[in-house]
């Protein structure tokens, strides 16, 4: 087994199914499905004719000690299997060790061990590569035995450098702040624009609609509501909020809606901020929405939808006080299905 990789497609049962591709050194590269059944094939082929190639690798959610090389898998009207692989023209390397793989290539089955071919590709274009690939096979090339996790290791002492020189210079703000004739004046508001996978579902990226990436810091100090600070709010919030509440903060009137080109869709969070433990039934629901029009979430208490199109198999459902990493989806199951309908309506 050269490459597994979640497909991005779902089987009839909501369990993901994986890419699994075989090669050796002498043969051309074979593509199957786990678990191999007629509705995760033709889910899987959907989803690569519709988003193109997707790019597998031996980098599983877990380290892998096993030869890493990258494939490009696309659906095949030629193949017998339905699907073609064709190792990509960056560099794969060979490292020691063996790969785990279900002897009956199902999920559940008998696993054995199988030493890793050893494959040597010409160096080329590695633009397309996923950026967390990229980062562990830069690693490889340092170090072959532990080169990943010591990259990963890096790329997170990095992220959390770079948080810790946020904190200190936020920290110097607002002591500055306190130390001037307005700290009594001014609302300090500490936001970002989007949370970041750091290695979480094997992604380095910000453009997805799991909770690493839609997660975002939000602080606000109004220095009318001192028994608020420090204080933690668990409603689920959004950044279109911040315009209406610091609206109605500085004492200004929302704008007619005719001099908007759009709805002024965001909640006044003030009730939160004189009361964190306000119910907030009445605010209107998050959505979430990332790169395309069509990629939505949205919640209900701790369930969460996400729409990936409107595909049979885009549409993601998760228990978040259960399932807090998204690993479990319900939107095939029965007992979600008038909640799954409701929300897949809202959004």
């Amino acid at each position: 087994v050269a490459a597994v990789a979640r497909s991005g497609a779902r089987d009839d049962g909501g369990a993901d199914v994986l890419l699994v591709v075989k090669t050796t050194a002498t043969e051309s590269p074979t593509v199957s499905v786990s678990p191999d059944t007629p509705a995760a094939r033709a889910a899987v082929a959907k989803k690569l004719r519709r988003g193109g190639p997707v790019y597998a690798s031996a980098l599983v959610e877990t380290r892998v000690a096993a030869m890493q090389t990258s494939f490009e898998v696309v659906a095949s009207d030629t193949s017998p299997t339905g699907f073609a692989a064709t190792p990509r023209g960056d560099v794969a390397l060979a490292r020691t060790g063996a790969v785990r793989v279900d002897s009956d290539g199902a999920a559940g089955g008998t696993t054995t061990t199988t030493p890793p071919p050893a494959i040597g590709l010409a160096s080329g274009d590695a633009s397309l590569e996923d950026g967390f690939a990229m980062a562990l096979r830069k690693g490889l090339e340092v170090d072959a035995a532990d080169g990943d996790l010591a990259a990963w290791k890096d790329l997170l002492r990095h992220f959390f450098a770079i948080t810790a020189l946020v904190d200190r210079s936020v920290g110097r703000l607002v002591d500055a702040l306190a130390a001037s004739a307005h700290a009594n004046t001014t609302v300090v508001v500490l936001w970002s624009d989007h949370g970041y996978h750091l290695g979480e579902k094997v992604k380095l990226e910000k453009h997805t609609l799991w909770e690493p990436s839609v997660r975002v810091p939000l602080m606000i100090k109004d220095p009318r509501h001192p028994h608020g600070f420090g204080a933690r709010v668990d409603a689920r919030v959004s950044l279109l909020d911040l315009y209406p509440t610091l609206v109605a903060r500085a004492g200004l009137g929302l704008p007619s809606q005719p001099q908007t080109p759009y709805p002024i869709c965001g909640n006044d969070l003030t009730p939160l901020l004189a009361d964190p433990t306000a119910p907030t039934g009445a605010l209107r629901p998050v959505v979430v929405n990332v790169v395309n029009v069509n990629y939505l979430a949205t919640y209900h208490g701790d369930l969460k939808i996400l729409r990936w199109g409107f595909g049979a198999g885009d549409v993601e459902l998760y228990d978040l006080a259960a399932d807090p990493d998204e690993r479990t989806n319900l939107a095939d199951d029965p007992a979600y299905a008038d909640l799954r309908a409701a929300l897949l309506a809202n959004l």
